[in-house]
């Protein structure tokens, strides 16, 4: 087992009185492959004082597939000892950015995960771990793929119930220090969708969720993506993000963003929840770029 048992070892790396956000891509992330540099990130990120963590995937499924040619992957096994040299030469010039790695997590390649992990558990700063697929290659972020898989389940509550067992899963491997975006597979719902149901937007397993990554030492992570998609709440959302810093869990930031772009949009966002998780918020506050 990787010796990962400090999962709340990034915040000694933090400076006092800086903002962070531990879920930023690169351009060396397959989804964000026209995205900005680690070097652009660390400088606009300075800017604003606001330590950043990167957090590029690595999935360890697609190195095994023998249609998949590697070289698609940007980051893999090839190219990681190049995104290392990377992230370690721009840390000389930039004290407020963090090495990460965002990794599916995957039951079944489990002491495959380990086994990496404990290869490269000295060269990064924190290890996500994220659930985006309960089959491979079927993706519960990308609406068609889970279309098909509610087709094949027989319902979206189905597929729901799986991906929590995953998550569970997730947290009792004990691999990663966060567990990223916890309720993400309701990114396509509104209120008027054909799978929504109200219990959703206080949905108890998010919170029991919680409270296992407290339990387990690890951190629960707040991610601000779900802003910009059908569902327009954070995961988990404010209300509950309230309740669980109410019971002490504790809590990663991550915009969660894939280019410079939406850093910059997202940076307001990224203030208000770091302010909440300080115990530091005021209603009456009106954040605008020009305070930073």
């Amino acid at each position: 087992m990787p010796n990962r048992a400090n999962h709340y070892r990034i915040f000694r790396k933090i400076a006092p009185n800086w903002d962070f956000d531990l879920h930023v891509h690169t351009n060396w992330s397959i989804d964000a492959s026209s995205g900005a540099t680690i070097e652009k990130y660390a400088q606009l990120s300075e800017k604003y004082k606001i330590h950043i963590g990167f957090a590029d995937h690595y999935e360890l499924a697609c190195f095994e597939k023998s249609h998949i040619n590697t070289r698609n992957s940007i980051l893999n096994p090839e190219t990681l000892s190049e995104y290392l040299e990377e992230i370690d030469s721009a840390k000389e010039h930039y004290k407020h950015i963090s090495s990460g790695l965002e990794l599916e997590y995957y039951p079944e390649r489990e002491d495959q995960l380990q086994n990496f992990l404990e290869d490269y558990q000295n060269e990064f700063d924190l290890i996500v771990g994220s659930a985006h697929e309960i089959e491979d290659f079927r993706a519960i972020t990308v609406l068609r793929d889970l279309q098909w898989l509610v087709e094949k389940h027989g319902s979206f509550s189905k597929v729901l119930g799986k991906y929590f067992d995953k998550l569970h899963k997730l947290i009792h491997s004990q691999l990663f220090d966060v567990v990223a975006h916890p309720d993400v597979i309701f990114r396509f719902l509104t209120n008027h969708h054909i799978w929504f149901t109200p219990e959703y937007r206080q949905y108890f397993p998010t919170i029991e969720l919680g409270h296992l990554v407290r339990n387990s030492n690890m951190l629960y992570e707040i991610n601000l993506s779900g802003l910009y998609y059908p569902w327009k709440e954070s995961f988990p959302n404010l209300d509950m993000f309230h309740h669980l810093l109410a019971n002490d869990i504790p809590f990663s930031i991550g915009s969660d963003c894939h280019s410079l772009k939406q850093f910059e949009e997202r940076i307001l966002e990224i203030r208000k929840i770091n302010f909440i998780n300080r115990n530091e918020w005021k209603y009456h506050k009106i954040f605008s770029n020009d305070d930073f």
